[in-house]
Parts: structure tokens; sequence; C-alpha cells
């Protein structure tokens, strides 16, 4: 028996307008876009079953999110963050880091398609769909579930609450003293965190002690609630 099988490479996003993903892509819209999509083309979206799933967050912000992302992003859980390769402008819009079921994307969504309103986006990109599964996700049919949805979103938000962000204010603060100055400059540089790769609870020490830091003396615009 011969069997088929069908593959659709895309983003419903992107679809919605047109080939843009910078714009508010609801709840109703998804729904649309499945519906649309699955009509179209014959297809059941219990049986269209994800091998890689990409989604994220646009937040508007008043600053520029790539001079941001310059300054203050340092890594991942310990993992370095890379600078996105040039794109057809040869201008890189931000950063990502790789890991073994997934990537995240940080970026400037409103250099990339040269926008007067900044817009930062932050992206989980599955390229396995172990952590989706866990959560129930496998096929297009649970992107219409609201409850899985939010899942995913507690996902990424979770993900974001883990990237160690620097915070210059604090370093610049009079009252810190010498010590923990060298010690919060020394943060910035990922092959300080890059000695403690495989000591978990000792970069969990350290991570604190910098978070504190942070609080105490910086602005705490950069420190996620543990």
């Amino acid at each position: 028996e011969t069997k088929f099988y069908l593959s659709i490479f895309g983003s419903l996003h992107k679809n919605h307008f047109n080939g843009v993903n910078f714009n508010r892509f609801t709840f109703n819209d998804i729904l649309f876009q499945i519906d649309h999509l699955c009509t179209k083309l014959h297809l059941n979206p219990n049986e269209c079953r994800f091998v890689n799933l990409e989604y994220g967050f646009n937040l508007l912000v008043r600053f520029s999110p790539i001079e941001y992302l310059k300054e203050n992003l340092l890594n991942y859980r310990g993992n370095q963050f890379y600078r996105f390769a040039p794109g057809n402008n040869n201008i890189s819009i931000g950063y990502y880091c790789p890991t073994t079921q997934y990537r995240l994307k940080i970026y400037d969504k409103s250099l990339q398609h040269n926008k007067a309103q900044h817009l930062l986006r932050i992206e989980n990109s599955y390229k396995k769909m172990a952590i989706p599964n866990r959560m129930g996700i496998r096929t297009l049919a649970d992107l219409t579930n609201p409850g899985l949805l939010q899942k995913l979103q507690n996902e990424l938000l979770r993900t974001w609450q883990q990237v160690l962000l620097f915070d210059v204010t604090a370093v610049q603060n009079p009252a810190l003293p010498e010590k923990d100055k060298l010690f919060l400059h020394a943060c910035k540089d990922h092959n300080f965190w890059k000695g403690f790769k495989n000591k978990r609870s000792t970069r969990q020490k350290k991570k604190e002690r910098y978070l504190s830091l942070l609080l105490k003396y910086g602005s705490n615009i950069n420190v996620h609630s543990e």
C-alpha cells in the first residue's frame, strides 16, 4: 500500500498579514487561519502533527531593543547568546541561544521591518517537540485550545525569567563597594559563567549574589523575580 504525507512549512501569523508578523495576532486570528488552512487544503487539524514549532511575543517598548540587548543581555541559564548573522541589509537584529531542544531568540523586530515603533521580540523555536508534547501540544487542533496556548505562554515567560540581564546603574551607584563592583564587572564576561557550567549550585549562588546586588544598588528594571 502506498502512503503519502504532506509537509507544510510557514507561519500562521505571516499568512494572516500577507507575509509579516509584527502585527497583533489574536486567538480569533489563530482560529481563522487554522480553519482557512484546513478548509482550503481539505485537512483534518487533528491529523496535522507538528515536527517543530516556533512562537513568541512582540513587546512594544520605549527604547531601542537592539541597543538594550547589546548593553544588557548576558546569558540564559549560563548559556551564551550569539549574534544573528547580518541580513540582506547587512544589519544584525538580535541574539539567539541554542539548546538541545530549542533555540531562544531575542531580537529587534522593529529593526527587522524598519518600523518607527520599538518592538522587542522574544521567541522559542522548538526543533524537537518533546517539551510542547509534554504540555499536550501535538497537532494543529491543539492550538485551538486556550488552555494549551496558556501553557505555551507560561513556558515562554519561564524562559524569559531565566535570562540574565545587566544593569549599569548598579555599577554607577557610588554606594556600591569596590569588591562588589569588580564582581558585577566580572559577571558581564561570559567566561565567568562558563567556569560554573558543570557546577550548578555554585552558579546559582553567584547568580543570587548578582541579583541581590542589582536589587540593592540598581534600578531593578532588569531583575526577574526568582
